[in-house]
């Protein structure tokens, strides 16, 4: 059945699926290792088109290039997306069922034109539609590539018109844009917060409780039962009689309880079943006679718990953030650390979900040159070949993520975890999904955030702490909310848009800014009003360090005044609900701020003189180029943060023009700056002498 698709390397040929089959299995053939088993079904289809069907699917699967339909090149469909085609191929053959048609050559244009009719009637969705009448028409185009009687006749389907002609347009206007909501700041900063905290903190515990249960899991019954022969043998003369005593000896140095449990009478008795995996071995050999006196009289207390022997390191608050872990803890903290993991890599990085869970072992690097993590992946989104089809092995990232260094120690974390090559592994302990290792899906990482995020509000509830993690306002933590969220990051951060292109794979800054789509659901949309907001923030500071007595000086000291004096109330109240009003706003001249290296740009485009080089697409620059900034330009004010830097700079060339040893050249270029420099502080306060706030700028750069 996958005749012409490339294989996964773990595929056993054995097991493929031949065309016979009443369910075609596609997973052999899905690279995503996030991905479950995906199959296509014919139990549903109409049982006359069963056939029809297969050879439609099969063709589509196996072409390499696909026909052109009215001299428009039709790329070759991943596989996933049959899983899609099929169910749209089932609603065009029920129809046909319902209405009698016995083989796909009786079609005629009235079925055609009434199959439209209906579906215009029906429940789908206009996207829906269109997708089930393009399929429609791509069953035409293959018809030379079927058997002749599970062919549609040769007349074009609806003489050739699109889909737009014959369903018109959407009743809204198509925009192509992000609506997943953004994850509020009251709920993403406590959630980053406890995840940092289980990654840097806790990490550790969960690793080595994890170390130290595997041993228990895999075991098999008649291994523990030959172990010990004569379990049953009264007297100190079996080997468990031993053991048993050895463990109680064990237990009494290390001061530790038997672990027990709450029978369902509510009394504490011993946890048979965890001594069991303690000295593996069945519990019924524990419980006979001579062996339950042994644990009676040892004199050892019974705690309702099974403690493991790690004992937990991890702090909060100065103290350990666990008593103790117990072997039933240790799945559930299992997970709820993976979750950690998945809420950090997923925030910090900016990578897509499938991105993220896809990741390998191995995948981060510290480059010394640059100081900087690089984390590794395969991207498959826009992984096409030179034909435009999708390359269902992915591509290697040609530009790795950038990440911060708390992203490193979560994927860490995620090695020191498990065995799997496969970060997000859908298995630590236990049976591999499906036969073989997988990722964990998207639903499944979700349900994993949701529980970390489950289990945090418990513990903060049980202890009464009351940095939990609220309910966000748009509902459930889905992690292809992470990415959308990180706007906030970016856009306080310097060059936080650049870093945003690079971060999020683009070519150039302006697709960035080019997508399209409402204020509320476009990422760069998103990206604009964090601008907007921090700029209010940077106004709203700046006024009140004019209001008290903060000194401005340079060429543009007054346009600075009139545009901070004021600027928050002519914002308050101000409602944004498009990306254009966004921008508009953005526009807006009081918002032309920008703090720059010892001095604060007030932007007017007309006398910048760093315009004078350009865009490098040849358009004026609409923002002032920081990096160009020259000392002639009339748009320079200097605040009292400013020229505090520039006392600072100052007092470090100073050290370089006082150095007796400085090469002639060096000393001259030096001493020129200096100058400049202290003819900039003088004329900032004037009367007031150079040297008169610079001893602890020296002693500083001393």
């Amino acid at each position: 059945m996958l005749l012409n698709r490339t294989l996964r390397p773990d595929a056993d040929p054995a097991g493929l699926s031949v065309f016979g089959d009443a369910r075609w299995n596609l997973s052999p053939a899905i690279f995503e290792d996030h991905y479950t088993t995906m199959t296509i079904g014919f139990s549903r289809m109409p049982h006359r088109f069963v056939p029809a069907a297969k050879h439609y699917l099969w063709a589509e699967l196996n072409t390499e290039k696909p026909p052109a339909l009215k001299h428009a090149r039709m790329n070759r469909l991943s596989v996933y997306t049959h899983m899609v085609v099929a169910r749209r191929v089932r609603a065009f053959l029920t129809w046909l069922d319902a209405r009698g048609v016995e083989r796909l050559t009786d079609v005629t244009g009235a079925h055609y034109d009434g199959f439209v009719a209906d579906l215009l009637e029906s429940s789908y969705s206009h996207s829906d539609r269109v997708d089930i009448v393009n399929v429609v028409r791509r069953m035409w185009v293959f018809r030379d590539l079927l058997p002749l009687l599970v062919r549609l006749p040769e007349p074009v389907p609806w003489d050739g018109h699109d889909s737009r002609a014959l369903l018109g347009r959407s009743p809204r206007r198509r925009r192509i844009e992000n609506r997943t909501p953004r994850i509020g700041a009251a709920t993403m900063e406590p959630l980053l917060a406890w995840a940092l905290r289980f990654t840097e903190d806790f990490s550790a515990d969960v690793i080595a409780a994890v170390g130290e249960v595997r041993p228990f899991h895999g075991r098999r019954g008649a291994d523990r039962r030959a172990r010990y022969p004569y379990r049953s043998g009264k007297g100190p003369h079996g080997g468990l009689y031993r053991d048993i005593t050895a463990l109680i000896e064990r237990l009494r140095a290390e001061d530790r309880p038997l672990p027990g449990r709450v029978d369902v009478d509510g009394h504490l008795e011993l946890d048979w079943a965890h001594l069991a995996r303690l000295m593996d071995t069945a519990p019924q050999g524990l419980q006979i006679s001579p062996h339950r006196v042994l644990f009676a009289e040892s004199g050892l207390p019974i705690v309702d718990g099974a403690h493991l022997d790690h004992r937990v390191s991890g702090l909060l608050d100065g103290r350990p953030w666990l008593e103790a872990i117990d072997y039933h803890q240790v799945e559930e903290l299992t997970r709820v650390l993976i979750g950690a993991c998945a809420v950090v890599i997923c925030y910090l990085s900016g990578a897509r979900v499938g991105e993220v869970l896809t990741l390998r072992r191995g995948c981060v690097e510290h480059d010394p040159a640059t100081g900087l993590w690089l984390m590794h992946g395969r991207k498959w989104k826009g992984a096409r070949d030179g034909h435009g089809a999708k390359v269902p092995e992915g591509q290697i990232r040609e530009h790795p993520w950038v990440v911060a260094e708390p992203v490193a120690r979560a994927v860490t974390a995620l090695e020191q975890l498990h065995d799997s090559d496969l970060l997000f592994s859908a298995v630590v302990l236990g049976k591999k999904p499906s036969g073989r290792d997988r990722a964990r899906s998207t639903a499944e990482i979700g349900e994993t955030i949701t529980e970390f995020i489950d289990w945090v509000n418990a513990y903060c509830r049980a202890r009464g702490r009351r940095d939990h993690v609220p309910a966000d306002p748009a509902g459930t933590i889905t992690p292809s909310r992470f990415r959308r969220t990180l706007a906030w990051f970016i856009c306080r951060r310097p060059r936080g848009l650049v870093a945003c292109a690079l971060q999020y794979a683009h070519l150039h800054v302006h697709m960035t800014l080019g997508y399209s789509g409402t204020y509320a659901s476009g990422f760069p949309d998103e990206t604009a009003l964090e601008q907007w907001l921090t700029r209010l923030e940077d106004l709203q500071d700046a006024e009140r360090r004019l209001q008290a007595g903060e000194h401005i000086s340079g060429p543009a000291a007054d346009a600075y005044r009139a545009r901070v004096c004021g600027a928050g109330d002519r914002f308050a109240g101000r409602v944004i609900r498009s990306g254009r009003q966004a921008r508009s706003v953005l526009a807006n001249p009081s918002l032309q701020i920008y703090p720059g290296q010892g001095m604060t740009c007030v932007f007017d485009p007309s006398t910048a003189l760093c315009q004078m080089r350009g865009a490098p697409s040849g358009d004026e620059r609409r923002t002032p180029d920081l990096d160009d900034c020259r000392p002639a330009c009339r748009n320079i004010a200097r605040t009292d943060r400013d020229v505090q830097h520039l006392r600072r700079q100052a007092a470090r060339l100073r050290l370089l023009v006082d150095d007796p040893l400085s090469p002639a050249i060096r000393h001259d270029r030096e001493r020129r700056r200096l100058d400049d420099l202290t003819q900039i502080i003088t004329g900032h306060v004037p009367g007031r002498p150079p040297d008169h706030l610079d001893d602890r700028a020296h002693e500083q750069a001393r």
